[in-house]
This record gives structure tokens, sequence and C-alpha cells, in this order.
């Protein structure tokens, strides 16, 4: 159809010079309108995906700060609790750990987490899931009960680690209780990082959004399976290495998006969150409007060339043509004759010419 289109305006058939000038305004016209809205077509659609990425972010940081929050809220409650009562030993913090009633405010978190009590020679001494704990469980090694111990009244956030008890991978929050004279030890929680990831992964209402959760350390805390295929894992790899180099500093584009968990001091570090958008969905769906857009850019190129040569071959050189037998007339050459053209216009001034060079 297009030849058939082409082959009817060719420029044989053409004799009317207004066509060219006014087919190349109006064509150039249209074609600038139009890669414009391809453009901005294209411009909306990375747009989107910068702007999906950095709210699915906010959606994953809201979701892991209402866990911790409980978390906090339950082992500060039993803290406070247990400094309250004063100088007591084991054997009377049991029984206010064991009647502890979970808070209602947000009890469906209940089940994301487990508590533990931890004395002061860091043995763990009770557990949420166990009772009192008889066996032996020395947690000297986590640099969260020292924090605690160094300064207690204040909740700490550690890195991912196996509990000792649950064999579970949780992210500890760990508070240490004291009253102004004496540390009893500390109140800890073991958010399982199998269960916030399934509440991340509800939390997320774009499919071709990927995550992943980066401890404190620089390690991988959790992260969204497809991020291990080739495409994703090649930015991911770059994303991620970035953040080691500046944890605290906030970092996008228009297919990932990285920020701590919480904003601290620029010498503070803290959980971050990097969400990329899927590279397969990207390209599957950002494919069709860049070809079109491609496409239509060659295109239109391709059929502004075809108008501009049909003016220059047709209308300019004619003119040269004439402009130069004019003055070839004036040196007395007046032996030539100019050729019959296809533009209507310019042949009649061509024939009016070669009459005039006939009559002199």
């Amino acid at each position: 159809m297009l030849l058939k289109f082409f082959k009817n305006i060719s420029l044989k058939q053409t004799t009317n010079a207004n066509f060219y000038i006014i087919a190349s305004f109006c064509f150039t016209t249209v074609s600038i309108f139009s890669l414009l809205l391809l453009g901005n077509d294209y411009y909306r659609f990375r747009h989107n995906i910068s702007y999906d990425t950095k709210i699915q972010n906010s959606h994953i940081r809201d979701t892991i700060n209402s866990s911790l929050s409980y978390s906090k809220l339950v082992i500060t409650q039993l803290g406070n609790k247990i400094a309250k009562k004063g100088n007591l030993d084991y054997k009377n913090i049991e029984p206010l750990l064991l009647n502890y009633h979970v808070p209602q405010i947000q009890n469906s978190y209940a089940g994301d987490f487990n508590f533990g009590w931890v004395d002061t020679n860091n043995k763990v001494r009770f557990s949420s899931d166990l009772g009192t704990v008889d066996e032996v469980v020395d947690l000297s090694d986590r640099d969260y009960i020292k924090l605690t111990q160094l300064s207690p009244g204040t909740v700490y956030l550690g890195d991912p680690v196996i509990g000792k008890l649950s064999k579970l991978r949780v992210i500890p929050v760990a508070y240490g209780v004291s009253d102004s004279s004496k540390y009893y030890g500390t109140m800890v929680a073991g958010m399982a990082i199998e269960s916030l990831e399934l509440r991340i992964r509800e939390a997320i209402s774009d499919k071709n959004v990927l995550f992943a959760l980066i401890a404190k350390n620089g390690e991988l805390a959790m992260q969204s399976v497809a991020i291990n295929n080739h495409s994703n894992r090649n930015l991911f790899n770059k994303v991620l290495e970035q953040v080691r180099k500046n944890p605290n500093q906030e970092i996008w584009s228009d297919f990932f998006y990285y920020r701590q968990l919480n904003e601290c001091s620029s010498d503070c570090i803290d959980y971050g969150i990097i969400t990329i958008y899927d590279q397969d969905a990207a390209l599957a769906n950002g494919t069709y409007p860049f070809l079109l857009y491609l496409f239509s850019s060659l295109l239109i190129l391709a059929i502004t060339c075809y108008l501009l040569f049909g003016i220059y071959e047709n209308v300019l050189s004619p003119l040269k043509q004439i402009s130069d037998f004019a003055q070839r007339i004036t040196y007395g050459r007046r032996q030539e004759k100019l050729p019959t053209f296809e533009v209507k216009e310019i042949n009649i001034m061509a024939d009016a010419l070669n009459k005039i060079n006939r009559e002199l």
C-alpha cells in the first residue's frame, strides 16, 4: 500500500512546485509533533519505572519499620517491667516473662518474631517459644549483646544471624535492661526473615519491582529470587557496589532506588533497601515504544529526504539552470536552449526564456 501511495505521488507525475513546498512543510510539522508524542510516551514509561521503584521502596521500608516497631514495643515493655521490680534474679523475672501478654495493637505481627531473656552472663534463660531454657546457650559473641551492656536503655538492631535456639535466620533487636544502679540483662527479639519477606511481598503492588535488604555490615539479608536472573544480577551488582561505598547516601536511576531504612547521621549505618525494576519486564514493556519510536524516526527521515530531494531535483536545480542560462544569454551565447522541466511553473519560465532567446 505504501509503495502504491508513493507511486501515485512520484516526482515525475507531479508538476506543481507548490506541492513539494507545502508537502514538506506539512510533513515536517506533523513529523516533529509525532516524534514529540512518541518521545513523551517513552519518557513517561521510563519515569513510571523510576516512580515505581521509589514507591515500592517506601512500602518496603514501612513494612519493615512496622515489624521493628512492634518488636521494640514488646522488648521495651518487658524490659521496663523488669527494671521497675528492682533488684531481681531470674527466678523472680521468669513469672513476668511467662505471664506477659503480647500487645494487641498490631497483633498480626506476633508470629513474625520470638523474644527471649539474656542474663548478665550472656546466657539465654528464657524464650517465648520454649519457655525457660535449661541448656547453656551463650550469646557472648553477638555484637548487639555487647552494645546493650555498654549502653543499656537503648534499642539496638543487629546484623542477620542464625538463631541458636530457633535455627532460623533472624534480624535481632536488643534492649539492655537496667535501673540507675544495676544492669539486669538484655531483652532480645528475633524477627524471622522468612516471615518478614512474605510481608514485604504482600506490600509490593508492582510485581515487576524486585527488592533486596542490605544489612548494616553490607551483606545481603534477603532478596527477591528474580534478582538472580542474569540481566538483573548485573544491574544489582553495580548498585550493591555503590551502596557499599556510600551506605548513607540515597542512590537512584530510572531502574533502581536505594535508601536506608531510617534517616540517621553521616557516621550512622542502618539497614538499606534496594529496589530494582525487573530488566526482562522493562525490556518487554519498553521494547515496543522504543522500536515504534525508532521505526517512526527512520520512516520520517526517509520521507523527509525524499521530499527534500524532490525540491532540489525539480525546483532548485532547474532554477539554477535557468539562472545560468540567463547569464549566458547576456554574454551572447544565444544558440543554447533550455530543456523541458517536470514542474509546470518552472517549465513556463523556461519556455518564456527560450522564446526571448529566439527573438533576440
